[in-house]
């Protein structure tokens, strides 16, 4: 079984629903094997994630269809709170 089946399984047995599921399965697709690691690490150890990129990943598509660059600038603030929490937390 190569890295996408594996996250596929992950991303399916997830409480995302179907259509979430294949947006997430369809962006992990475009990575290479190697790349996926670190997902199926973040993904089993700490799924909640799985919603949260999923999350970020429709806004940012529905931000860039818009070209609302005050709402991207929004997200990005988001995701480096996110990120400096996350990182506060691992030290």
């Amino acid at each position: 079984m190569n890295n996408l089946e594996l996250l596929t399984q992950i991303i399916q047995k997830s409480p995302l629903n179907e259509d979430d599921s294949k947006r997430m399965i369809k962006f992990f697709s475009q990575a290479e094997d190697k790349e996926l690691i670190p997902a199926i690490a973040l993904f089993t150890s700490r799924p909640e994630f799985l919603e949260i990129i999923n999350d970020n990943y429709q806004k940012k598509i529905i931000t860039l269809n818009a070209l609302d660059e005050k709402e991207w600038d929004n997200i990005i603030k988001e995701e480096l709170k996110l990120l400096l929490k996350l990182d506060q937390k691992t030290v």
